[in-house]
């Protein structure tokens, strides 16, 4: 983590800067942080298995909520107001196929 931190440092951050690069204490400090905050906060609590376990659970959590509060129903009257301002409605994909060739 450290060597490719530095590496990119010079490479990338120094020409941006006008102080330069990173100090390379710097440099070994923001990855030792990093990489103490990514340990703990996914692989401390049961390895690998179990954090893919709970972030399946969250996206899962996640999707049901959107379906649910975010799926409605398009109602004749919505269609008509979208067609009145010209929104294009679902394209039929085998009659467009028919269309263009």
């Amino acid at each position: 983590m450290h060597a490719y931190a530095w590496d990119r440092n010079l490479s990338v951050i120094g020409d941006e800067f006008t102080r330069g690069p990173l100090d390379e204490t710097e440099v070994l400090h923001l990855a030792r942080s990093i990489s103490r905050w990514t340990w703990r906060r996914f692989w401390h609590q049961g390895g690998p298995t179990a954090y893919d376990a709970r972030f399946t659970a969250t996206q899962t959590a996640r999707a049901k909520k959107s379906h649910t509060t975010g799926n409605r129903t398009v109602t004749d009257k919505m269609r008509t107001a979208n067609a009145d301002h010209g929104f294009q409605t679902k394209i039929d994909r085998e009659t467009f196929m028919q269309e263009a060739f």
